[in-house]
């Protein structure tokens, strides 16, 4: 009997906020200046593709150093915020450019990071065999405001993000409930309601949204027969009852072979419950417990 598919679903959204000071008058324009590059889109080399995704995974090592800190389960996509925040980095200058691509691992110029990230979206969103993998991206900005016609173009070629146009300032539910919608139909239905009563309010400009969907199948499928109520050990000295599933072969971790009760997805280890597996090296040099 095979066991059921994981699904996995992320979504970021960027909420960015204008107001105006009281000695000030709010203009109808949000300038979001690109340079005159991104006109040009040259087929990108794959070696940018590599640069990006090595940035893409120091940023996602480094994030995690910081979030782990917190107490409680973790799980994040570091490549969606990555992927939203690469967006806003195209209308990026000065000071401000320079501190996204530090803190982003953006080592790439922006006339090549860009179509590189956007050639990295079309081969995740290719089909696949075996498996879904999903991912959207969208911008959406107050009616009455515009954008650059070149940021426009940039962020719709290389990340397929469609610009929408809603009225916070207006209706603020309405515009709530669309982006629900947009979100709930490319994720299968399974996220609802992401943007809570009251997360937005009349002073939203621009929300930029990145939704991944991915379902897929083991690669060593499981007996449901076999899945058992056992400690999953949160820390040294803390464990709580989960159900396990359970299977036993040959895993070769780091170039080490280890004989253990494992899960597997697509080649990785998600999981190793034997006490003799407790502690395993995985490829990127990071470790893993049970």
């Amino acid at each position: 009997m095979k066991s059921a598919g994981l699904a996995i679903l992320f979504l970021v959204v960027l909420n960015t906020t204008v107001f105006a000071q009281s000695d000030c008058t709010e203009h109808k324009s949000l300038v979001l200046p690109v340079a005159a590059w991104a006109m040009e889109l040259a087929t990108t080399a794959t070696s940018d593709q590599a640069k990006a995704a090595q940035g893409n995974n120091a940023f996602a090592i480094e994030l995690y150093r910081q979030l782990r800190k917190q107490s409680g389960n973790l799980f994040f996509s570091p490549e969606s915020i990555s992927t939203a925040l690469a967006m806003t980095y195209a209308g990026a200058r000065a000071d401000t450019a320079a501190e996204m691509a530090k803190t982003l691992h953006f080592t790439l110029p922006q006339r090549q990071l860009h179509p590189a990230v956007g050639a990295l979206l079309r081969d995740r969103n290719t089909a696949h065999d075996g498996y879904q993998l999903k991912e959207a991206d969208a911008l959406w900005v107050q009616t009455g405001y515009s954008l650059l016609p070149e940021f426009l173009k940039l962020t719709k070629d290389n990340y397929e993000a469609g610009l929408n146009q809603v009225d916070f300032q207006g209706a603020t539910e309405a515009s709530r409930q669309t982006i629900n919608l947009w979100v709930e139909q490319r994720t299968e239905n399974k996220i609802r309601e992401l943007l809570r009563p009251r997360t937005l309010n009349s002073d939203t400009r621009l929300v930029l949204t990145n939704a991944i969907y991915f379902k897929g199948d083991w690669e060593e499928q499981f007996k449901k027969e076999d899945t058992k109520n056992e400690d999953f050990r949160l820390s040294a000295g803390r464990a709580i009852k989960t159900p396990l599933m359970r299977d036993r072969g040959a895993l070769g971790v780091g170039g080490i072979a280890y004989s253990c009760q494992y899960a597997a997805i697509a080649g990785s280890v998600a999981a190793c419950s034997d006490s003799r597996c407790d502690h395993a090296e995985i490829q990127d040099g990071s470790s893993i417990r049970a």
